[in-house]
């Protein structure tokens, strides 16, 4: 019996008879037939889809949230990254960070860094989405990611200085160039972009006017030349986006 939670002596002598024994007993056989492991929540990694919305109000993490949520995977990623993300609010740093867990990288630039200097007190934050975090929305810039990372910055950013944010999106992909050099890719209105053969749909708000003679970045082009290249995307606000062309009113 060396392998039983409660021994029998545990039992006082004065009470030691076989009823006692008996609850005992009883109390063993539940913890027995009761998994301890369930408790465990010290990591992401041991804490359960039900437990999740217990994890994140034990450390706090709420005001990083939007009101629309996130995907469970990101979630589990703030859990993990929690006391870092609480340590440093306020900073560029913890911005970062922030954003990095629901898969968006930040560019700063502070108002020193601008050619010319802008006011004081100020920095343009650019951040470029680089993961599809809902799955149950087909474009990339979707209304959910732009609540998301919002909420995020808003959470983590240095409320000493004046933020200018503005979102967009960061992808490779390959194009094909033909005789011109010329490729156009079109938003519809309040509906999506679809580049080139990329496979990625971003948001637009308004038609933009995308992709323009790319001839100007490579001389000559030659006749159907595959050319794999870097593309970013910038949607200002909630309303419009460029993919390096123009933008209509």
């Amino acid at each position: 019996m060396t392998d039983r939670r409660f021994p029998y002596t545990l039992i006082p002598p004065s009470i030691s008879e076989p009823r006692t024994r008996a609850l005992l007993d009883a109390f063993e056989a539940m913890i027995g037939a009761f998994d301890f492991s369930v408790l465990l929540q010290r990591n992401a990694d041991e804490t359960s889809t039900e437990a999740l919305p217990l994890a994140m109000h034990d450390r706090s993490l709420e005001e990083f949230i939007g009101e629309d949520g996130l995907p469970e995977e990101a979630v589990r990623r703030l859990i993990d990254e929690a006391w870092p993300l609480h340590e440093d609010k306020g900073t560029d740093d913890g911005v970062a960070l922030g954003l990095s867990l629901i898969g968006v990288r930040p560019h700063f630039e502070h108002w020193w860094q601008q050619e010319p200097e802008g006011p004081h007190d100020t920095h343009n934050l650019t951040v470029y989405v680089n993961e599809h975090l809902f799955d149950d929305e087909a474009v990339l810039l979707n209304s959910k990611v732009q609540i998301a990372a919002l909420t995020m910055v808003d959470a983590t950013k240095r409320w000493s200085q004046d933020t200018n944010f503005e979102l967009g999106a960061e992808f490779e992909t390959t194009l094909s160039l033909g005789l011109g050099g010329a490729c156009v890719a079109l938003a519809e209105p309040m509906g999506a972009m679809a580049i080139p053969e990329s496979g990625a749909t971003l948001c637009a708000g308004a038609v933009g006017r995308g992709v323009a003679h790319m001839a100007r970045v490579f001389e000559p082009v030659l006749p159907e030349a595959g050319t794999h290249l870097a593309s970013a995307a910038i949607a200002r606000g909630h309303s419009f986006l460029s993919l390096h062309g123009e933008l209509l009113p």
